[in-house]
């Protein structure tokens, strides 16, 4: 009896294992997806803003050669 309930001990913690890893894993997946998110907008935040100023610049180039 004592072989069955070690082996019995074994199977339940290999289970809780099991879910605490996965668990852990979808966590740390969950918050590197978080991560990569936050600064893939800041980057293209960024960029808008540097294409915005250029655009704007593009525009009082040309009306300065149209007034010209």
């Amino acid at each position: 009896s004592w072989t069955y309930r070690g082996s019995e001990w074994a199977e339940t913690f290999s289970q809780f294992f099991d879910y605490y890893t996965c668990v852990f894993e979808m966590s740390s997946v969950f918050v590197l997806d978080c991560i990569t998110l936050s600064k893939l907008r800041k980057f293209i935040n960024q960029n808008s803003d540097e294409s915005i100023a250029r655009d704007k610049r593009r525009e009082g180039r040309l009306l300065v050669q149209v007034v010209n």
